[in-house]
């Protein structure tokens, strides 16, 4: 009789477990859905493939351009990449001059205009901001576990 009680018991208890992390595991699901449909912000897709388009691709739908002018005008871009990115920090320069100082700092939060994409194409970055960490990860290897005396 005793050992019927205590298989009850233990029945009871592994049950109340199973109850209480599928509740948490549907409340959880919950939550993150809630919360990513919600609070994330949508951004609407940049193409169907999600890469910027080129300036001469950009132009080539507004303007119906052939693939060589599309071709030309990426080419006369790429060229003067320099002159325009130093002219874009001239005229923030000039923009500056004429805000308040909490207007700059507004300004400065601002996101910076655009530049083309590069000559290697959209999405290219050099340096430790492009490619992959150790074992494949993008970004710094995680920190590693705490240590817990007794396990």
């Amino acid at each position: 009789m005793a050992e019927l009680a205590e298989r009850s018991t233990r029945r009871r208890s592994l049950l109340g477990i199973a109850a209480v992390f599928l509740i948490g595991l549907v409340a959880g699901s919950a939550i993150t859905i809630v919360s990513h449909r919600f609070m994330v912000p949508r951004r609407p897709p940049i193409e169907a493939g999600g890469v910027r388009p080129t300036p001469g691709e950009h132009l080539q739908r507004r303007l119906d351009l052939s693939d060589e002018q599309v071709t030309q005008v990426n080419e006369i871009l790429f060229a003067h990449r320099r002159e325009l990115r130093e002219t874009l920090e001239q005229v923030r320069e000039q923009i500056r001059a004429v805000l308040t100082d909490e207007q700059k700092v507004a300004f400065d939060k601002m996101p910076r205009m655009g530049l083309p994409p590069g000559p290697r194409g959209p999405g290219h970055r050099r340096g430790p901001r492009g490619g992959r960490g150790p074992e494949g990860r993008r970004g710094p290897p995680p920190p590693p576990p705490p240590l817990v005396d007794g396990l």
